[in-house]
């Protein structure tokens, strides 16, 4: 079901971009001032899919909250893509860490900590 969803949206954003890029290729004469534009657009269409109403979207979704029975874990290795953030101060949103939780030896509704690693190696 929700791969469906993700597959409708994509499409649809790909689409919407592609028209874009060759809309811009019709009105600018100049190819930095045409990625620029077309960088513009698609930096304004977001990144989330469904988080905003800045474009007017064929097929609408919804999207709504959902707290897991366990907690989430978050893996470093030192060579993440999305960065850095070893300490709960290096995060900009406070309100996202509630019941922050540090730990090597036991998750809640994961197990040891140990056999994790264990897993993912």
């Amino acid at each position: 079901m929700y791969r469906e969803t993700a597959l409708k949206h994509f499409k649809e954003r790909f689409e919407l971009a592609e028209a874009e890029y060759n809309r811009l290729l019709t009105v600018t004469t100049n190819k930095d001032e045409h990625i620029t534009l077309f960088n513009r657009y698609v930096r304004n269409m977001g990144f989330e899919p469904f988080t905003h109403n800045r474009v007017d979207w064929k097929n609408k979704f919804t999207a709504d909250s959902w707290l897991s029975e366990y907690p989430n874990i978050d893996i470093k290795n030192g060579m993440n893509a999305t960065g850095q953030r070893w300490n709960k101060e290096d995060y900009r949103n406070q309100k996202l860490l509630v019941d922050w939780r540090e730990t090597d030896t036991e998750i809640e509704g994961w197990g040891s900590t140990q056999e994790i690693i264990k897993t993912i190696q």
